[in-house]
């Protein structure tokens, strides 16, 4: 939201003459210009933000054209330097960005001459890093995830409270995962698990839908195979949905626990 702010200050001249032989003040009041002060406030008026209401795709960007704001595709896209922001489509194609994925399925849907193959409208981002073959999750790795999903929560809580990147509301939580580490605890990640389920419930009501899965998926998968089996084993009752006692049956939560995650999300 932009504030105008118009500050408009009226010059008045003096001129200040002296007559010593009279020995009298004689003092004249110039008015300003009516059509200096319209020019000054009409310097002082900011533009309208044509595109403050316009809501585009992640593939488009907001422009504006003879006055008309509409969106269109991503013209230009940066190269990363580093291979792990590469990304894997699900149809197994690799794009140097996700910007440059987006921009691709921008153009294809428009039909635009750049589109190269249509089919990617159909395709989505699959995971981050270069295509490579993700085997399957054994039986053996599907036992042992959990526990390293738990552990890895809580390092995201507490990298997350480093960068001073928590909301203020989350305070307590990484207090909490503080002391349960010191005190020996040995579900020290509670917390940190009642973080990610806060984290994913972006609508906020206490369900987690596939939609609110793909970021997680996504920066995971090339790394851990079992993030996809694991996710879908805790959708107990098959319904495209996580819920919060879902959540906590799946990642090894107690009632008092599953308190503490509704306390917080």
């Amino acid at each position: 939201m932009k504030i105008l702010n118009i500050s408009l200050f009226v010059l008045v001249g003096l001129v200040v003459s002296v007559i010593t032989e009279d020995v009298s003040l004689h003092v004249s009041v110039i008015e300003p210009d009516s059509e200096f002060l319209d020019v000054q406030e009409e310097k002082q008026e900011e533009p309208v933000d044509l595109c403050a209401n316009v809501i585009c795709d992640a593939s488009e960007r907001c422009i504006i054209s003879n006055d008309k704001a509409s969106c269109e595709c991503i013209e230009k896209c940066d190269i990363p330097k580093d291979d792990r922001q590469k990304v894997c489509s699900s149809s197994n194609n690799t794009f140097p960005s996700d910007c440059h994925f987006l921009r691709q399925k921008c153009w294809c849907k428009k039909s635009d001459s750049r589109c190269a193959d249509s089919a990617i409208l159909n395709e989505k981002l699959d995971y981050y890093g270069e295509c490579r073959h993700i085997g399957e999750c054994s039986a053996q790795e599907r036992e042992f995830f959990p526990s390293r999903m738990k552990q890895w929560m809580d390092e995201v809580l507490l990298i997350l409270s480093q960068r001073k990147d928590l909301e203020p509301k989350y305070t307590n939580l990484v207090k909490l995962a503080d002391q349960l580490k010191q005190n020996n605890v040995e579900k020290y990640w509670t917390a940190g698990v009642a973080f990610e389920f806060c984290q994913l419930d972006r609508s906020r009501d206490h369900l987690i839908q596939k939609e609110e899965l793909t970021s997680l998926i996504s920066s995971i998968k090339a790394l851990e195979n079992c993030i996809q089996p694991f996710l879908n084993g805790c959708d107990i009752n098959n319904d495209d949905l996580i819920s919060d006692e879902e959540w906590g049956t799946c990642l090894d939560l107690s009632s008092e626990d599953l308190v503490l995650l509704k306390k917080y999300c």
